[in-house]
């Protein structure tokens, strides 16, 4: 991704602001209006577009990156890309809701079950948004983070995590899985090693959500014995994203509220 950024283009896609102006013909906006925005920008001409697959879209213009961002005092966005926040939602809280929106959409890409062992490898933004996820989506968690600054701040959250540089890491996802090996694994780090620390780490028939973006098709050693079905999510030069429904189940979750009541 960062060889489709270049000066000077204003990065930043993960926001939250209020309206100041609308154009002419808006009549489901005003201004003052609490938002959030997709970032994806699709044609919805290409086949992807036409198949209803507008997230993968052909010729995808992604905000922040293949256009200005959200990181100046004004932006002006397509009306299609806006979401509608409460009103009574924290800012700055709802600024996650589109980092969050991706956290949900690999969950539900793993079928997650409760009380199933899961190996997050990477403790980023990302990966912990989705630990946490997970977790509340009652599996059992464990994250993998070779940094100690990301693995201070996981521990805060009442993550298990383990540091994959140690001897004895295998040893530790054996006792924990107690020698099967997790059901799911999500790779959130973009290092080839995690991607073998993940597959590694899968019990027979696991299932694993490639969410990192590598730079070369990253290898999976062991996997033909291990997988079901690999989940991945690869687009070359293409993010990790939630779809919109993913993004819309996250407002009412960040604001305390039920799953589809409006903001207003």
């Amino acid at each position: 991704m960062d060889g489709r950024v270049h000066p000077p283009c204003v990065i930043g896609h993960e926001m939250s602001g209020r309206i100041a102006q609308v154009g002419s013909g808006l009549l489901d906006w005003r201004p003052g209006d609490h938002v959030t925005v997709m970032p994806p920008v699709p044609c919805r001409t290409c086949p992807a577009c036409r198949a209803g697959h507008t997230h993968i879209c052909h010729r995808l213009v992604f905000l922040g990156i293949d256009a200005a961002g959200s990181m100046q005092n004004s932006w002006t966005v397509p009306a299609a890309a806006l979401v509608r926040l409460p009103q009574d939602l924290a800012l700055d809280q709802a600024a996650l809701v589109e980092p969050t929106a991706v956290a949900v959409h690999d969950v539900r890409r793993a079928e997650l079950r409760p009380g199933e062992k899961t190996i997050v490898v990477g403790g980023g933004p990302i990966g912990l948004l989705i630990a946490i996820v997970a977790r509340r989506s009652g599996a059992d968690v464990l994250l993998v983070e070779p940094e100690p600054y990301r693995r201070s701040v996981a521990e805060g959250l009442g993550l298990p995590v383990t540091d994959p540089s140690e001897a004895g890491r295998a040893e530790i996802v054996e006792r924990w899985t107690g020698g099967a090996g997790a059901a799911v694994a999500f790779e959130v780090s973009g290092a080839a090693a995690a991607v073998a620390t993940a597959v590694d780490s899968l019990a027979i028939r696991g299932r694993m959500v490639q969410v990192a973006i590598h730079r070369a098709r990253p290898r999976m050693p062991g996997a033909e014995r291990r997988l079901r079905r690999p989940h991945g999510r690869r687009r070359p030069g293409g993010p990790a994203r939630g779809t919109r429904s993913s993004t819309g189940h996250q407002v009412p979750a960040l604001s305390g509220r039920r799953p589809g009541r409006r903001g207003r």
